[in-house]
């Protein structure tokens, strides 16, 4: 099979974007945390808020951040050495570890939230408000659509025996 690997402009342009985006790293702002760790903030912030009073568990975490669960495991190791957090096992289900933000943890997840709040306010108002929400909108649906190519090629890939080409 003959493929052609040069990327059209527009693949370019989204290529060089998406590696535009994924520099970003707010998590500068704050330098006594890693990325992961500010990762690891912001994820547990969302979970809060999406499901205020449930507990988190190591494991919706680590789907929600799509990221290997030893990874995680040992972002999760150093935030409770700085005691920004508590691992427990659950009472209820003990295969489940529980993760419980203690008053530093706490604090330093509502700084990373401040800091992400005004950080996107200030783009938002320099975008526009109305671009901004469309391209919000864009990009979700872009989001959606290259995650069912992906499993689209990974399925096609393991029904292949792994061999992408055939």
């Amino acid at each position: 099979m003959n493929v052609d690997n040069t990327l059209s402009s527009g693949q370019k342009d989204m290529m060089e974007a998406a590696g535009k985006f994924r520099r970003i790293r707010l998590c500068t702002l704050t330098p006594w945390l890693s990325h992961g760790e500010w990762y690891v903030m912001e994820n547990m912030d969302f979970l809060i808020q999406q499901h205020p009073g449930s507990k988190v568990r190591v494991s919706d975490l680590v789907r929600n951040m799509r990221a290997p669960a030893p990874a995680v495991s040992r972002t999760l190791r150093r935030m409770e050495q700085k005691e920004m957090l508590v691992r427990t096992t659950d009472p209820e289900d003990r295969r489940n570890t529980i993760i419980s933000m203690t008053p530093a943890g706490q604090e330093a997840m509502e700084e990373c939230a401040e800091i992400r709040e005004e950080y996107m306010a200030a783009v938002r108002k320099r975008y526009g408000e109305e671009e901004f929400c469309r391209l919000a909108e864009e990009l979700k649906r872009f989001a959606e659509i290259s995650e069912e190519e992906l499993r689209r090629l990974q399925k096609k890939n393991e029904d292949n025996g792994g061999n992408h080409s055939k």
